[in-house]
């Protein structure tokens, strides 16, 4: 794995042993039943024609490690009312040392959507699939890049089992292989590359159509307006979007998402 990730995976190991030592995975357990489950795939396009309208799954995340701070202050009500009324989605980075979220953020997130959400992190350990069923997530990112073989099949079923939605990472041709063993109803496409943090959206254009027709594929990283939706569009019609709309002052968010949906 490149240096950050390898930096971030051992940091989590970390935090998580001494989360378990304070909250033991059963009491999580016995939280988890009690929340209704949720739904993830029926709110996206599960086609590839082009002529489909974009659906977008619109991020929360207040800092990155490529991107530093994104967002000094969030206002989550009046970010939530824009994204609630553009969103097909939401995706939420519960990671707080790199990237300042949290399961409590994304706990509030879901008090304030009908929408479907997605716990964003760098999961491995069930654990953590627990920490998202009681916060109230309907999906949860498992990315191949950081689960060996036995680790990705083991959460994925984790997941499924706490009625979320496994949506699961690739970037290039090796991992979708190795997600293809997991049968997946979502894989979202990195355009980021990890190692190099380079940007490149042909990474949807190659990936998409070596994707069984009936997985649903999102878009991911680098995706800012119509000219990157161009892009991507004859292949797959949704896209998340995340420092793009991070960085843009609350006030012109409805007038970006906007321009989005035209």
């Amino acid at each position: 794995m490149p240096a950050i990730l390898d930096e971030i995976v051992a940091k989590k190991r970390d935090d998580l042993r001494l989360l378990k030592r304070d909250v033991p995975i059963h009491v999580l357990q016995q939280q988890a039943v009690m929340i209704a489950p949720g739904q993830f795939v029926s709110y996206l396009n599960r086609t590839r024609e082009p002529g489909n309208a974009m659906r977008y799954i619109l991020e929360i995340k207040p800092a990155s490690p490529s991107a530093g701070v994104l967002t000094q202050e969030l206002d989550l009500p009046a970010l939530m009312d824009a994204y609630n009324a553009y969103g097909s989605g939401i995706s939420v980075l519960t990671d707080t040392p790199y990237f300042k979220g949290s399961f409590n953020l994304l706990h509030h997130v879901v008090q304030r959507t009908t929408l479907p959400v997605l716990c964003k992190d760098f999961v491995i350990d069930p654990y953590q699939v627990f920490q998202a069923r009681v916060a109230g997530a309907s999906g949860v990112l498992l990315i191949v890049k950081i689960l060996t073989d036995d680790e990705l099949v083991s959460l994925t079923h984790e997941v499924r089992q706490l009625g979320m939605t496994p949506i699961i990472e690739i970037q290039n041709e090796a991992e979708l292989a190795r997600s293809l063993v997991t049968d997946p109803e979502i894989l979202l496409i990195n355009n980021r590359n990890l190692t190099t943090f380079d940007i490149d959206l042909t990474t949807t254009t190659r990936l998409v159509p070596q994707i069984p027709e009936s997985v649903v594929c999102i878009s991911a990283s680098g995706i800012q307006g119509p000219d990157e939706l161009e892009v991507i569009r004859p292949v797959c019609q949704n896209a998340l979007i995340g420092t793009h709309l991070m960085k843009t002052p609350l006030e012109q968010l409805p007038a970006v998402l906007g321009a989005l949906s035209e």
